[in-house]
């Protein structure tokens, strides 16, 4: 942001504003890498620990509707237990 702002009051020559966009590309990048490396372990950790993440009971006799709206709870509830186990 501070490089567009400067870039916009002619401070900065184009060349440093899109090595600056590029820097903040890269971090993102490596800052979702890192988040799906940490999700991986998570998963990694509920397989040793033999927790399932999507019971077969909430499979067994759900129409594709029922399917739907079960992985959408189990979902918010891990959400919501990966929020309050960050704060």
């Amino acid at each position: 942001m501070r490089a567009s702002a400067a870039a916009a009051a002619d401070s900065i020559s184009e060349q440093t504003l899109i090595r600056e966009e590029m820097n903040t590309l890269v971090a993102e990048v490596k800052y979702d890498l890192a988040h799906a490396a940490v999700q991986n372990a998570r998963a990694n950790v509920y397989a040793s620990l033999g927790l399932d993440t999507f019971p077969l009971a909430a499979i067994d006799g759900n129409d594709f509707d029922g399917l739907k709206r079960r992985a959408g709870q189990l979902a918010r509830s891990q959400r919501g237990a990966a929020e309050a186990s960050d704060a």
